[in-house]
């Protein structure tokens, strides 16, 4: 089962990068607007800042250095950690370039550090189901799982992991959990009524199929949920 691939884990990866440079972006507005009120006269021209090794970094990339911003980004993480900005810059440049391990030791290093960031989580359990390391993706998912329970995609992810591990029983709960948030996704309705059917469930199978019918599925998995009702009806030996 293909999941996600690395130029898709990279975009993930910039638009949360995107998203907290915005949200920075606007706390400093209110402050920048109280020092100017503050200001009565004409201020001297500042000198230009120091960049640390992030904003080196983002030069590098405008100019198509990427082996340099590796470098640097590699530093400012070594000085600073907890920095996401520069975290999801790295993985993103790795994924780009193919450097996969490096990559998951990025993502990890940063999600054992601030497991509250879902999107780290999600990329690199992309990432291990990617390798088709399916129990251990289903692992970085339940690490961040207290930040995510209202996140609908986030637990049908899991559920899907659990699934692929082979762990029906624990993949149908989650299932069920994704469903409460977004009763009319045909397809997870779908899925569920695999689970089910795989250990053996096939009352609850056949009512996650006739669900999946009526909450709207394309072609392809109508067959597949009137094949397996099909199969349903049909006596157990």
């Amino acid at each position: 089962m293909s999941f996600f691939s690395h130029a898709a884990l990279s975009a993930l990866l910039l638009a949360g990068l995107q998203a907290a440079s915005a949200q920075e972006q606007a706390q400093l507005v209110p402050a920048a607007v109280q020092i100017q009120s503050k200001v009565s006269v004409r201020p001297k021209p500042a000198a230009a800042p120091v960049m640390d090794h992030y904003q080196q970094a983002l030069v590098r990339v405008r100019s198509g250095r990427i082996s340099e911003a590796h470098e640097l980004l590699r530093q400012r993480l070594r000085e600073e950690p907890k920095d996401l900005a520069a975290t999801r810059l790295l993985a993103s440049l790795l994924l780009d370039g193919g450097q996969l391990v490096e990559a998951a030791q990025v993502l990890s290093t940063a999600q054992a550090l601030s497991p509250q960031n879902t999107d780290i989580a999600i990329a690199l359990a992309r990432l291990q189901a990617e390798q088709k390391a399916y129990p251990l993706a289903l692992q970085t998912l339940e690490r961040s799982a207290e930040y995510a329970r209202q996140d609908a995609d986030y637990v049908f992810f899991m559920a899907v992991l659990a699934a692929q591990a082979g762990q029906s029983a624990r993949a149908i709960p989650l299932y069920q959990q994704a469903l409460q948030l977004a009763p009319g996704q045909g397809a997870w309705w779908l899925a569920l009524g695999a689970a089910q059917q795989a250990v053996q469930d096939r009352v609850g199978a056949r009512s996650s199929y006739e669900t999946a019918l009526a909450s709207g599925l394309d072609a392809a998995r109508q067959r597949q949920a009137k094949l397996a009702l099909r199969q349903l009806r049909e006596p157990v030996l």
